[in-house]
């Protein structure tokens, strides 16, 4: 379970109470900030997965299949079919996600619209298609330079 934010908590080491540890994970802050056009990330552990089932900051994933009643700028209505549950969520445009932190609204599904069981409701900046994403896959190499690893 995240003890941070979603953004946050797939940070190494954040819930260290090692000093040093704890220090590595503040450095490694800036590697968390969410961004419009980060992409899923091509190694996902087991963390990921449960950012993206126990987050209520940042993804609302379906219950079952339902309809959307009412969405505007700030209120998402949902009903689960099966279950007879009606969800009222906040959802605006920009949310605090942690300390100063904030996320931006990615994707809402619209009024009037029909989903299934899994299908995504809403999501901000720190997922993308369901899964955490806070950074750029990029392509890197490692080499010998004398004796040391670069």
């Amino acid at each position: 379970m995240a003890i941070t934010s979603a953004n946050l908590s797939t940070l190494p080491f954040i819930g260290s109470c090692d000093s040093t540890r704890t220090q590595m994970a503040a450095k490694q802050m800036s590697q968390v900030l969410t961004h419009p056009n980060c992409e899923i990330p091509y190694v996902i552990s087991e963390e990921y997965r449960n950012v993206t089932n126990t987050s209520d900051l940042g993804i609302l994933i379906a219950k079952d299949n339902g309809h959307v009643y009412f969405n505007n700028s700030d209120i998402i209505i949902i009903y689960y079919k099966n279950l007879k549950d009606i969800v009222v969520r906040n959802i605006p445009i920009y949310k605090n996600t942690s300390g100063l932190f904030s996320s931006k609204l990615r994707f809402s599904l619209p009024q009037g619209s029909n989903f299934k069981k899994g299908d995504v409701i809403f999501s901000y900046d720190n997922f993308c298609n369901g899964v955490p994403s806070f950074g750029y896959n990029v392509m890197t190499g490692y080499f010998n330079f004398f004796g040391l690893k670069y």
